[in-house]
């Protein structure tokens, strides 16, 4: 049973034993991205209200969308786009940024002391920063355009934990992966266009029929932008029965992922 216990714990171990590292190095990925631009982390706030513009405009007005089950203003489109648009941003910044991160950091992979383990954790903890403030722009321009926030705001930390823990497994599977594959780093542009346009960020679920529905919840951020939805625009409850799946998915992949890391690692520095 303790045996049982440690698997279980060792992976979220990473985490808390090795959180002043993780700390640094991710302050140091979120300043270096912006390093040497006018503006500097400025961007990270940008970036999410250039994007929201962009999109909105085109879907709304160049190819004239509309939205099921909510009003007809460009801000309750916009809303509706941008939630799932801060979802894929999640997904799309963890996946891009795990290929080559074990290339990239050379140094410290060859140094026998450093737990390379604690890589991918960087790339998450990065990655929910710039999560964060896309949605903190999100709620802002759902208030100024007439939205309530209701009380199941609460849910959030509920339905995003388990996408974190899902693509926590993604990563470490990733980075792994591609530090002796190096053409998995070709294949990430179209992995990340895939789940954008067969998930619903552009549409809702409820204009699929019922026999393709099963097809885009194999998506791992389809269930997530559907409850953030649920939760923030229709003041509803996520979709627990679904999100327990989910989390039992994400746990299994969490778990996969860890494992191969550690298992191939050893090869890192005499690859590089």
């Amino acid at each position: 049973m303790s045996n049982l216990f440690c698997s279980f714990y060792k992976p979220f171990s990473i985490l808390i034993n090795h959180r002043y590292i993780i700390q640094s190095l991710t302050k140091k990925d979120i300043i270096s991205r912006y390093r040497g631009s006018i503006l500097g982390i400025m961007w990270s706030f940008f970036n999410p209200l250039l994007m929201l513009g962009l999109y909105t405009f085109f879907f709304r007005f160049v190819f004239k969308a509309r939205w099921p089950n909510v009003g007809d203003s460009t801000a309750d489109y916009a809303v509706m786009l941008f939630a799932g648009l801060v979802v894929h941003a999640l997904a799309s910044d963890i996946i891009s940024k795990s290929s080559g991160i074990i290339s990239r950091n050379s140094n410290l992979v060859k140094k026998v002391v450093f737990p390379i383990e604690v890589l991918p954790w960087v790339v998450l903890m990065s990655s929910l920063f710039h999560m964060l403030i896309s949605m903190l722009v999100l709620i802002g321009f759902f208030l100024i355009s007439g939205g309530t926030i209701q009380w199941t705001i609460l849910f959030l930390p509920v339905v995003f934990i388990p996408m974190a823990i899902l693509f926590m497994g993604v990563s470490w599977f990733i980075s792994a992966l591609s530090a002796y594959i190096k053409d998995v780093e070709q294949l990430i542009g179209t992995v990340v266009t895939f789940l954008l346009f067969t998930s619903t960020v552009f549409f809702s679920i409820d204009n699929i029929p019922n026999q393709l529905k099963p097809l885009l919840y194999i998506n791992p951020i389809t269930q997530i932008i559907n409850d953030f939805r649920r939760i923030l625009v229709y003041g509803m409850s996520p979709d627990f029965k679904l999100l327990f799946i989910y989390t039992i998915a994400a746990l299994i992949i969490f778990w996969g992922g860890y494992n191969f890391f550690m298992k191939v690692r050893k090869g890192f520095s005499d690859i590089l």
